[in-house]
């Protein structure tokens, strides 16, 4: 026998009870719904976003101020300035960056740990 909501009946002390519970949860909001809860997401979006932009900033900032300072630098497509150097391959020729930058579009450099 299934019961519907029409068919149930409060006493008054239910009523009551009832009537006094509602009447709490509307005085006391939950932690989500404070200034506080707001507050603190604000701040923690705004140190998510800050943490974000920051390398992107430090990035433009210096590739717009790079110096060379003496060293000698090449320019990559995503110009960021990267210094010539020069690595000894697995048969012991002598390989320089920038004459691989002239030959090949895209250079991959691959370091084993340990010798080989």
């Amino acid at each position: 026998m299934s019961l519907n909501e029409s068919d149930l009946e409060y006493n008054e002390r239910e009523l009551a009870e009832i009537e006094e519970l509602n009447r709490l949860s509307d005085h006391n909001p939950e932690i989500t719904q404070s200034k506080l809860w707001r507050r603190l997401t604000i701040f923690v979006a705004i140190v998510i976003v800050c943490s974000l932009l920051l390398p992107i900033a430090a990035l433009i900032f210096n590739s717009s101020n790079s110096t060379t300072s003496g060293r000698d630098e090449v320019r990559t497509s995503t110009n960021i300035p990267t210094p010539n150097f020069e690595l000894i391959d697995t048969n012991g020729h002598s390989i320089k960056l920038s004459t691989e930058l002239e030959n090949n579009p895209v250079v991959i450099l691959i370091f084993y740990r340990g010798f080989f």
